[in-house]
């Protein structure tokens, strides 16, 4: 069963030590469910981190940065760099929910705003 606030935890001190990484923070757009959640109030809460790579250039270095930070909080399940996405997924104890980062490299359009979180400047799509 998931334990919905050790989750929470482990999601939000993954999110922290993405946007305190100056090699990678200017290149990640996050989006999704989490982000809703966390930024705008929507009682939507999702169990992932999603995320706009909005630099293609960074492809490998932000998956060799995000890989070495996810690694801090769990064991990596599944790992892949496809044409479209960059996809690590770690799971944080036997009996516990797996949690998804996963970026998106396709170069969308998308607009993204400095918002901060607890303190952390972080992009976020905008409403």
């Amino acid at each position: 069963m998931l334990d919905w606030r050790k989750h929470k935890i482990i999601i939000i001190q993954i999110l922290k030590d993405i946007y305190q990484n100056p090699l990678i923070s200017p290149w990640l757009g996050f989006k999704g469910g989490t982000a809703a959640y966390l930024f705008y109030g929507l009682p939507r809460y999702s169990v992932d981190l999603d995320f706009d790579l909005l630099d293609i250039l960074k492809k490998e270095s932000v998956f060799v940065e995000v890989k070495k930070i996810v690694e801090k909080y769990g064991k990596i399940k599944d790992e892949m760099i496809k044409e479209n996405t960059i996809l690590l997924e770690i799971s944080y104890g036997d009996q516990e929910h797996n949690i998804k980062i996963e970026i998106s490299t396709r170069q969308l359009k998308n607009n993204f705003e400095i918002l901060n979180y607890l303190g952390i400047p972080m992009q976020v799509m905008a409403k």
